[in-house]
């Protein structure tokens, strides 16, 4: 991975899945990510901040480091304590660049909520980061295609 290009935007809107890899060491690529080419700005959104609180509840997922619901709240509130990490509203101009991405690209109805995300990124001028590669269907989106490697 490459340091970012200067121009890419005012920081990095992290997909849901790419906040809890960064607090594992099995996660080499987001450990990277978060080391080497990162924004100094990151930024959550209320849809990946509950995904981020489902995902580490989730003993599917977690096996026996899943938390409770509380837990995984002050897991969130300490992320969000970090000063480089910020919420971020919507955009006013949000539901336009969303309509525009559900009129250019053909999507399967599953990928609503990445929509959301990539119109969020768009309209706030974020680069969108995953490692979800279902981001390459929609045109235009400054996005960083983590791999999903192992350690």
């Amino acid at each position: 991975m490459s340091a970012p290009p200067e121009h890419f935007g005012v920081g990095d809107l992290l997909d849901i899945n790419v906040w809890p890899a960064l607090s594992d060491a099995d996660h080499p690529a987001a450990q990277r990510f978060w080391a080497e080419t990162s924004h100094i700005n990151i930024q959550w959104c209320r849809h990946t901040a509950g995904g981020f609180k489902r995902l580490i509840c989730q003993p599917a997922l977690m096996g026996d480091k899943a938390l409770t619901p509380p837990q995984g709240f002050d897991a969130y509130q300490k992320i969000r304590q970090q000063a480089r990490v910020k919420l971020q509203a919507d955009p006013d101009n949000l539901e336009l660049v969303w309509r525009q991405l559900a009129e250019k690209a053909p999507w399967p109805p599953r990928l609503w909520s990445a929509a959301y995300l990539a119109a969020l990124a768009t309209a706030a001028n974020l680069r969108l980061v995953s490692f979800d590669r279902d981001f390459s269907r929609f045109p235009g989106l400054n996005w960083l295609h983590l791999p999903k490697e192992t350690a």
